[in-house]
């Protein structure tokens, strides 16, 4: 079993999920799966790429009775023992079988902004 975590602005093709369906299939061990998304910045054609941009969210967990949040962002599943799955067997996904998802989180300049704000708060209130 597993837990798939997906945020409102991620599009996932049907081919994708598939694909990763049968990988996790072949592959009983995996215990996190993390991507690179496509970014897209204010339209639909414009792809953000290099740096940050390009670092890989871990969106799907191995799922056990007992298994707890311990954060969503950064997104990290426990064990029922207390030990993160993403820290056991974390693959990622793109580069091993070639699945991406689809992220709109700067389509609009209000988005952008939105979010900006929300990470600066984020970091800062981390820090403390």
């Amino acid at each position: 079993d597993y837990l798939f975590q997906v945020d409102s602005d991620e599009i996932w093709s049907k081919e994708a999920l598939e694909r990763m369906r049968q990988d996790l299939f072949d592959n009983p061990d995996i215990t996190c799966l993390e991507f690179r998304p496509l970014q897209f910045w204010h339209n639909f054609e414009t792809v953000l790429v290099g740096g940050h941009w390009e670092a890989p969210f871990m969106r799907v967990f191995k799922f056990e009775k007992g298994a707890t949040w311990r954060s969503h962002e950064p997104p990290v599943l426990l064990t029922p023992n207390g030990r993160p799955y993403n820290e056991i067997k974390r693959i990622n996904a793109t580069d091993q079988f070639d699945i991406t998802f689809y992220h709109y989180n700067y389509l609009t300049a209000e988005q952008a902004k939105w979010k900006g704000d929300f990470f600066k708060n984020y970091y800062e209130t981390a820090k403390r």
